[in-house]
């Protein structure tokens, strides 16, 4: 049985081949999650499923389960990408959050995480940065426990062609809410964590983690006849949230948040299990997207850039195969 991640046809062995990987990785870090907690659960997930698959039972592969394997799936292979990279070792504490004790800690992007989980907050930290290192110089990321929550959350160097090298700040904000006021009243945190005095970034970019807002049940509910159905489903999921977020919003207000360092365009990030129609029947499908947003339609290519380059990079690495000359990462 196979599995879609993204456009990318993988089997469920793959998968859990992919994730077994990751344990290793994290217990070569002396990372050991705790036993019967959430993340443990994840992790074994893709395992799960493959067994469940080879036992002929589809009925038992819920949309949870599909969710917490495709969702684990894609995080492991972000992060053997990077295994190599000489920023790796910065990552290292974020890495520790595997170990956490709370039932309700998150390590996924493919579904809506617990209010409570500021640790699965983190995480998203360290996806993001993930990405980042496959385009950008001196990935580090803001200490997972020793943050005041005043910092950017990711900061990397991008060099364009001509060899100007510009230091970007990406702060994170991670919803759980469809309400406009609150998706913009963190558009304004993020904005002034990246113009605060001890923000060293020359520019910076707002990043809303939509996980907790899409509508993962209606994404799921119905099969889509194709791939391009359900890619432009989610895409107007996040869309509506940025919608939202403009209701009865006067253009001083975004004048405000899009302020100093802070690019006017923001962006918005989510993944969603679908079902796509097949003649073999509804295949379980992951999508995943970074969509930038643009209210007061100003220019910033720079920025664009940097939303182009996370996106094509969260689409790609889906085998945890780092780069090496003359090979892209996978």
């Amino acid at each position: 049985m196979q599995a879609r991640i993204g456009v990318v046809i993988s089997t469920f062995p793959e998968a859990a081949q992919v994730t077994d990987r990751l344990i290793d990785l994290l217990a070569k870090h002396g990372v050991t999650p705790p036993v019967d907690s959430r993340v443990e659960h994840e992790l074994l997930a893709p395992l799960e499923v493959m067994e469940r698959a080879r036992r002929a039972r589809p009925q038992d592969i819920s949309i949870e389960l599909l969710a917490e394997a495709g969702g684990m799936y894609d995080l492991a292979a972000k992060l053997l990408s990077i295994a190599g990279e000489p920023e790796f070792a910065t990552f290292t504490p974020h890495l520790r959050l595997f170990a956490k004790p709370a039932l309700y800690t998150s390590s996924l992007q493919s579904k809506a995480g617990d209010p409570r989980d500021d640790a699965g907050r983190k995480l998203t930290e360290l996806y993001v940065g993930a990405l980042a290192v496959h385009f950008a110089h001196d990935v580090v990321l803001d200490h997972p426990q020793a943050s005041q929550g005043d910092n950017p959350d990711v900061m990397f160097t991008t060099e364009d062609i001509s060899g100007v090298r510009t230091r970007w700040a990406i702060a994170i904000k991670s919803i759980a809410s469809r309400s406009g006021q609150t998706i913009f009243e963190n558009i304004l945190k993020a904005s002034k964590q990246i113009n605060a005095e001890t923000c060293s970034a020359e520019r910076g970019i707002v990043f809303i983690a939509a996980r907790g807002s899409i509508d993962h049940a209606s994404l799921w509910a119905t099969p889509f006849p194709t791939v391009d159905s359900a890619i432009q489903a989610l895409r107007s999921e996040l869309r509506g949230l940025a919608e939202l977020a403009e209701r009865d919003r006067t253009e001083a207000d975004w004048h405000q948040a899009f302020t100093g360092k802070t690019s006017p365009l923001f962006l918005l990030s989510g993944q969603a299990v679908v079902q796509v129609a097949t003649e073999a029947g509804p295949v379980p499908t992951v999508l995943k997207m970074v969509l930038e947003h643009n209210p007061l339609e100003r220019s910033d290519a720079n920025a664009l850039q940097v939303a182009l380059n996370l996106n094509h990079f969260m689409q790609t690495i889906v085998k945890g195969i780092p780069g090496a000359p003359g090979q892209l990462p996978s």
